[in-house]
């Protein structure tokens, strides 16, 4: 397994490789030394030292990589750059051959090289992405790089790392379809939707009270969790809590998680007055989420209006719908059509001020039976189509043809 992202980080692919081991594979991880999401090593953890651990019983492999730090383009670039060059490097140096090469591919897609050069060497090795972000999409949207030749040369690398794939999953359908636009396959595309681990479950009651939180008493809780980034559109989040402060003087908003984007998002609750009822908790582990989401009203997942978010579906979205609680969607795309289809919520799909107040409005004022039914409707949707065990036996059939 090679992924940019591994434990103690944060990354749906921790769960899944205990599933592959307890589906009776030898399983190895082959990753970087963890520093996202705040740009620095983790405690215990650092550019030269940890290179041999083991999670559950899985040996991990780590190898040296300059940390993000504040996440400017070229500290990223250097991050991504420096983890495909070691990752390539051990590849080899691990000394035996393996029969797969599962690539999980967040961003960066260049996690694919190491991968791909050896697969050359041992040509028997089958490679596999599992793709998270679609590249070069992805890239220029974050980066904000517009240099058209950085963007001819990204598109080429991604094209080039897609072509030399044995099997691409796709986390969502969309991305399957850009990448047939794009000239890849068909034939080895196929649809693999993230899922959420066994802890994330509606909880009867939680260890964590509302009193811990300092909820207002009576207030009602839209929670926001994760990744705190300028992809999340924070500020129209905030706006938007402006906005409704005055009509809704019980709403309170709970954003749990860390990111680039958090300590503006603190200065601008700042600068509208919202310290009172708008509250960052920082990070915590995910088996603490669904004890947050306990106390939420409804949980919010909100992306700009970029083609590559638009075609994605937020692997928070499967933790939502797992916990059994309404949703609040604001954003496009796949991820708005899952939550439609599901019945599992709201959905603002005019990426405004006044759409996203109208949208919370009509959450607010709906009726708890309709907010019930929401809850319901969610946990029956995500048991359908996204369970940890219909995830990894999909993947099974696939890999095994």
């Amino acid at each position: 397994m090679l992924t940019h992202y591994f434990y103690p980080e944060n990354s749906k692919i921790n769960d899944f490789v205990i599933g592959l081991k307890d589906k009776g594979y030898i399983v190895e991880v082959l990753t970087g030394k963890p520093n996202y999401p705040k740009g620095e090593f983790f405690d215990g953890y650092s550019f030269f030292g940890q290179s041999k651990q083991s999670y559950k019983g899985i040996k991990v492999h780590r190898v040296p990589v300059f940390s993000r730090k504040k996440g400017g383009s070229f500290r990223l670039i250097l991050n991504f750059c420096s983890a495909a060059f070691f990752s390539t490097l051990k590849i080899f140096l691990i000394k035996r051959p393996f029969d797969r090469v599962l690539v999980f591919a967040p961003s960066p897609i260049t996690t694919a090289i190491p991968a791909i050069l050896y697969k050359y060497f041992f040509r028997k090795t089958v490679v596999e992405l599992w793709l998270q972000d679609l590249w070069p999409h992805t890239f220029f949207v974050a980066s904000g790089i517009r240099n058209k030749y950085i963007h001819w040369l990204v598109t080429q690398l991604s094209l080039w790392i897609y072509r030399h794939m044995d099997v691409i999953y796709s986390q969502s359908k969309g991305f399957g379809n850009e990448l047939i636009q794009m000239g890849i396959d068909s034939s080895k595309i196929h649809f693999l939707p993230n899922y959420s681990e066994d802890f994330y479950r509606p909880l009867i009651e939680s260890t964590i009270t509302r009193k811990t939180l300092n909820l207002p008493k009576d207030s009602q809780v839209l929670m926001f969790a994760g990744n705190i980034g300028e992809s999340q559109n924070f500020e129209l989040i905030i706006e938007s809590a402006a906005f409704l402060r005055k009509q809704y003087p019980r709403l309170f908003w709970a954003i749990i998680g860390d990111g680039r984007f958090r300590q503006r998002a603190e200065f601008l609750v700042n600068k509208e007055g919202l310290e009172n009822v708008f509250h960052f908790y920082g990070s915590y582990p995910p088996e603490k989420m669904p004890h947050f989401f306990h106390h939420a009203d409804a949980l919010i997942i909100s992306l700009r209006d970029e083609l590559t978010f638009n075609l994605t579906i937020p692997s928070k979205l499967q933790s939502y719908l797992a916990c059994q609680k309404p949703i609040i969607g604001i954003i496009r795309g796949e991820a708005a059509v899952v939550i439609k289809e599901s019945q599992s919520g709201i959905v603002v799909d005019n990426l405004d001020k006044r759409s996203v107040v109208k949208g919370v409005a009509s959450f607010l004022n709906s009726s708890q039976k309709t907010k019930d039914t929401m809850s319901i409707k969610a946990l029956e949707y995500y048991q359908e189509n996204f369970s940890r065990q219909s995830v990894l036996n999909r993947y099974f059939e696939i890999a095994m043809k």
